[in-house]
């Protein structure tokens, strides 16, 4: 008899936590009883609680550290989803790999499995950078180029341009108008983060040709080569040809004010142009032994100008206005009377823009710019 006794068969469960007193009595044939008694303890099982601090939710490649922490125990042994961790017999567990913890701890010969602690890992999309725009840019361009972060469904996105922040780009999708190296760190479930990898838009240089700065005189026996400059991936004349050089031919052209352009394409693709502009006139077109001139001002003027023409005999000239393709824009007679004459004159109705006044005779005249503003 006793705590926890049914018949001849105890039950610590029954009987409780405790020391129990548990008696035989023995009854003969005869009638004769005797019995004896012996103490019986029944031990609690230790709780083998474990615990932590540590974050047990982590972002994928992320390392894992989480420490494990068991209460106190005579020994332990770390299970892993349930399985005996080999080696692993100490009241902490450092633990780098997903799954579900727990520890079978024995104190006083009872051995119990408490709790369960999962440690585990959330997985996060690679974030790509897309854009149907071009990434190689001319100096000069307006960059445009939009952005876009795949996936799009994050809680959050921070683009970045050469590696620092951009102050308020936390959209999906960015409009980028600058050369540099684009990079977005996009957010997801559980505040997990991963950044793309980087795209680079680039700004090139223009090529740099340079043709004849000042107004390029000859008469109609000579011929002047217009040259670009080597170097370049592709040259386009405003005759169609796409030499580096090209060849003006006074006897060919005729007398006359010409304008000649060519654009080049450097390696990069990026195109610049240059123009020149040939006088060709006949030769020996004013006698050497005398001087002659004419001196325009103010230069550039807002319409009304003056010329002073020095030199011409007396007689009748011919003052035209060329512009800058060399199209005859206007005609005026002009009467000198004296080696020195000064006129004025108004073009104030023309377009503003560069020309070409020619004074003199059909075989003697000189040639100036002017600038209309």
């Amino acid at each position: 008899s006793g705590n926890g006794v049914t018949g001849t068969t105890f039950d610590p469960a029954a009987a409780g936590v405790g020391t129990h007193t548990i008696t035989y009595t023995y009854t003969d044939g005869n009638g004769c009883v005797s019995s004896d008694s012996k103490d019986i303890t029944v031990n609690p099982l230790p709780t083998a609680n474990i615990s932590t601090t540590d974050p047990t939710i982590w972002c994928e490649g992320t390392p894992i550290n989480v420490t494990l922490t068991a209460e106190t125990a005579d020994s332990y042994q770390w299970l892993l989803n349930g399985n005996p961790i080999p080696g692993e017999t100490n009241p902490t567990l450092s633990v780098s790999a997903a799954g579900t913890y727990s520890l079978s701890a024995t104190t006083n010969g009872c051995t119990a499995i408490g709790n369960s602690i999962e440690v585990s890992v959330i997985s996060v999309p690679a974030v790509t950078i897309e854009t149907t725009d071009a990434l190689n840019w001319c100096e000069g361009d307006e960059v445009s180029v939009l952005l876009h972060a795949n996936p799009s469904d994050g809680s959050a996105y921070q683009w970045r341009k050469d590696g620092n922040d951009i102050d308020q780009a936390t959209q999906p999708d960015y409009l980028a108008t600058d050369a540099g190296i684009y990079s977005v760190l996009a957010t997801f479930a559980g505040g997990c983060q991963t950044t793309s990898d980087e795209l680079t838009i680039t700004i090139n240089p223009l090529p740099v040709v340079d043709l004849p700065n000042d107004t390029i005189r000859i008469d109609t026996t000579q011929q002047y080569t217009l040259d670009a400059g080597p170097g370049f991936s592709t040259y386009l004349w405003n005759d169609q040809t796409t030499e580096q050089t090209l060849l003006v031919d006074g006897y060919v052209l005729g007398e006359g004010i010409f304008k000649f352009w060519v654009t080049v394409t450097n390696e990069f693709g990026c195109s610049a142009s240059d123009t020149a502009v040939v006088i060709i006139g006949l030769p020996n077109s004013l006698p050497t032994d005398k001087l002659y001139s004419i001196n325009i001002y103010p230069n550039p003027t807002t319409g009304n100008f003056n010329i002073k023409i020095v030199g011409f005999d007396p007689g009748k000239y011919s003052l035209e206005f060329y512009n800058a393709i060399g199209n005859k824009v206007r005609t005026k007679e002009i009467t000198i009377k004296d080696s020195e004459t000064d006129i004025t004159v108004n073009i104030e109705r023309l377009p503003k823009g560069l020309y070409y006044i020619r004074f003199g005779t059909s075989n003697k005249y000189l040639i100036r710019k002017l600038i209309l503003e």
